[in-house]
């Protein structure tokens, strides 16, 4: 019945219009309280989600649920997003864990003068966490007729849990060793750079480490995790011995000006400071050499007026005693595209656009902490 025929029907005055409102309102209130409650087959775990913690206690397992709503019966897109949202709060309630048992790891370290980026190892952690997944099961499905909901409930073993970042962190711990035996012939450079190769992911080691050891009371487990800790010490001991050895060069070739290689020198030493190279030397002698090669592609463009377009491309190379060991490039391209009616100009803008891409490449490639701009070429 509509609300139109409440009207018509009523006794003609206010008050009957008024009481077939108030009782047509009653009736949907009703109908959505119905609709609102659960299904009378629903299952507990779906009305009360703690109830589940009997047959999967909380001190062997983590727990995961996922709801969608909206979907149908045979919506099995809906149903495999509700099972795969029970997965994703399983993995929600490590990252949590392990985020918090990192804290306290952090403070011991403060406490010795050193400070870790909280930050980044929280960003670490949630691509870590995939990596301990792979045990973790759904354990029941259930569609809601009434509520038009997927339910889905997962579990994953602690011990399983653990003895998969264990095995991860075994993994990572022989890599690492490896980084410590470079080949007899390699210089003092080269070996750096390996090592920070594994170094800028100690955040994601730090994780493993606190996941295997304080997930159980494995001893296997935990004799891994201090494994790992004795390999970092050492990284770090090696790396600063091997800083005091490097000296590096800076040199700009290509088709800049002396004002444009100038200013490609002093923001390529900036960079080489921020990844942690501070000692840069004027000696075109030195062994260590960072080499900017850098080129400009001018179009001349016809139109109302004429236009110079100018794209600027680089190439980066570090090398030891005349050997490349890593190089980075900058492609032409959009990124540093400039257009003006003076060709200098256009220039002086396209290097403008290019000389902070070309600094993060420089960072990335040598093994600092640096989000690369993209300008579509290729990644190291």
């Amino acid at each position: 019945m509509d609300a139109r025929r409440w009207t018509i029907t009523g006794i003609g005055s206010r008050a009957g219009t008024a009481a077939c409102a108030f009782a047509m309102l009653f009736a949907l209130a009703l109908s959505s309280g119905c609709r609102h409650g659960y299904a009378p087959d629903a299952p507990e775990w779906v009305r009360r989600p703690q109830t589940l913690r009997k047959p999967y206690p909380p001190a062997r397992y983590f727990l995961g649920f996922g709801v969608v709503g909206g979907g149908g019966p045979n919506d099995h897109a809906a149903r495999r997003e509700a099972e795969n949202l029970a997965l994703a709060d399983i993995a929600a309630n490590i990252a949590v864990r392990i985020d918090a048992d990192i804290e306290e790891a952090d403070t011991s370290l403060i406490t010795d003068g050193r400070v870790r980026e909280q930050h980044w190892v929280r960003h670490r952690s949630r691509r870590r966490v995939s990596g301990v997944l792979t045990q973790a099961r759904v354990v029941d499905v259930f569609f809601d007729d009434r509520r038009y909901e997927w339910h889905a409930s997962a579990v994953l073993q602690i011990a399983q849990a653990s003895a998969a970042a264990t095995e991860q962190l075994r993994n990572a711990v022989a890599e690492a060793r490896s980084a410590l035996t470079p080949p007899l012939d390699a210089g003092p450079l080269q070996r750096l750079l390996e090592i920070r190769r594994v170094l800028a992911e100690r955040e994601e080691l730090e994780w493993l480490i606190t996941a295997a050891s304080s997930f159980t009371d494995d001893a296997v487990s935990k004799q891994v995790a201090r494994e790992a800790r004795g390999v970092l010490r050492q990284l770090d001991a090696t790396a600063s011995q091997l800083g005091t050895h490097v000296r590096l060069f800076v040199r700009v070739t290509g088709e800049g000006t002396g004002r444009e290689a100038a200013q490609v020198a002093a923001a390529s030493k900036s960079a080489l400071r921020s990844s942690g190279f501070p000692a840069v030397v004027q000696s075109a002698a030195s062994p260590h050499v960072l080499e900017i090669d850098v080129r400009f592609h001018a179009t001349e463009e016809q139109g109302t007026i004429r236009l110079w377009r100018v794209e600027s491309s680089a190439t980066v190379a570090v090398s030891e005693a005349g050997r490349a060991l890593r190089q980075a490039n900058v492609v032409p391209g959009a990124a540093t595209a400039s257009r003006a009616v003076a060709l200098a100009h256009a220039r002086e803008i396209s290097l403008a656009k290019l000389i902070p891409i070309l600094s993060a490449r420089t960072v990335n490639m040598l093994g600092g902490a640096s989000v690369l701009p993209d300008n579509g070429g290729p990644r190291e």
